[in-house]
């Protein structure tokens, strides 16, 4: 009954922690971040690795966490079985694993709310396993190996996608010349722009202009600056260039 409770209880809380940085995303408002600082939590929502295609990583978080907890009521109503949620919460531990090396390494901040859904997540798979298979010789030891697998596989993965020195130099040159790509996530040429920048791009200074909620609609920041189209690079000069640039012309541009 207790392991019952336990895991309606870790379900229940990430549900809430994910929906929070699904809202605080979509509304376009930074996390309050309890320790780590306030730019974890707001470069974990707002870099280009917060969402897949139009959708914050956030909401697919939610909906993982949605099934979890439904599955935990099952159980704990009908003794339904644990297999479900151990499949979903194992990949979820190797989802964990790959978005904590894209924070240390890529992003280089800790987000407090992200790692607790991961720790809880964690705690979901060993609580499943535990139910399934407490009774067998090792299991914890055996449980351990599999979660350390699920985790640092993606999270070596991760990190051996470092950007190019190169492109990583020019990005953080055009930062601090003060250079700013506008563009949206529906955007073709945007995404061309982000492929020749790769794991490079989140050192830019990007701004999404699309609202999450209606594509065709500008955020504040970009109608202020009079965007017309997508990309546009803006100069702290005020001198713009528009579409996907190759790398050497905007070096030349910037002089970087």
């Amino acid at each position: 009954m207790k392991r019952k409770l336990t895991l309606i209880g870790m379900a229940l809380a990430g549900k809430l922690i994910t929906l929070y940085l699904t809202i605080t995303h979509l509304r376009g408002v930074d996390p309050v971040c309890p320790i780590f600082g306030a730019s974890g939590c707001a470069i974990a929502t707002t870099s280009t690795y917060a969402k897949l295609g139009p959708a914050p990583v956030a909401l697919l978080g939610f909906i993982v966490w949605v099934l979890l907890l439904y599955f935990a009521i099952q159980h704990y109503r009908a003794a339904r079985s644990l297999w479900p949620m151990l499949g979903l919460s194992a990949l979820g531990v190797a989802a964990a694993g790959y978005f904590n090396a894209i924070m240390l390494v890529r992003l280089e901040n800790i987000c407090f709310w992200c790692e607790m859904s991961h720790a809880l997540m964690l705690g979901v798979f060993f609580v499943a396993a535990y139910s399934l298979f407490g009774e067998r010789k090792n299991w914890a030891a055996k449980t351990g190996a599999v979660a350390a697998a699920l985790f640092f596989v993606p999270f070596l993965v991760a990190v051996q996608a470092t950007p190019d020195p190169t492109t990583l130099a020019l990005a953080k040159c055009l930062t601090e010349k003060n250079v700013t790509m506008y563009g949206a996530f529906w955007c073709p040429h945007c995404k061309e722009q982000k492929n020749l920048f790769g794991a490079a791009f989140d050192s830019l200074n990007y701004v999404e202009c699309a609202l999450p909620s209606n594509p065709n609609e500008q955020v504040q920041a970009c109608k202020d600056a009079g965007i017309k189209g997508y990309p546009t690079w803006v100069r702290g000069d005020g001198e713009r260039l528009f579409g996907a640039i190759e790398l050497g012309r905007l070096k030349a541009w910037a002089q970087c």
